[in-house]
């Protein structure tokens, strides 16, 4: 699993966020990758971090403060849509639900940068 990346894109651009899940191998405890852990399903949650109020953003639909991420194998992702890229600074959090119920989240932080005009 990545460690804490910063990203950046442009007011309209959508973005994705990928990882694959694992989880320890029993076989080899000292096994650094570890071994393929396969969710059942996943969500996707933003919080826009620098806003005056920071608050989950309504992804899902109006009042619906999450939303579905796609699950292949053990790669779990989500496309954070173009229509919330706003200029700011978001957090993406991304959670796999496992048999049993068990989670696993991970973050992106995503700056999203306004598109200056051009002069000539």
């Amino acid at each position: 699993m990545p460690v804490e990346q910063k990203s950046r894109v442009f007011t309209g651009d959508s973005f994705p966020v990928t990882y694959e899940c694992r989880k320890p191998d029993p076989d080899d405890p000292n096994n650094p990758k570890g071994i393929p852990a396969y969710p059942t399903s996943g969500y996707a949650r933003v919080v826009q971090t620098d806003a005056a109020v920071p608050d989950f953003l309504p992804i899902g639909g109006p009042g619906v403060f999450q939303a579905p991420a796609s699950i292949d194998g053990n790669i779990i992702s989500y496309t954070f849509p173009e229509t919330f890229t706003l200029p700011g600074t978001y957090k993406i959090f991304v959670t796999a639900v496992f048999p049993g119920g068990s989670t696993l989240t991970e973050d992106r932080i995503l700056k999203v940068l306004d598109i200056l005009p051009t002069t000539s």
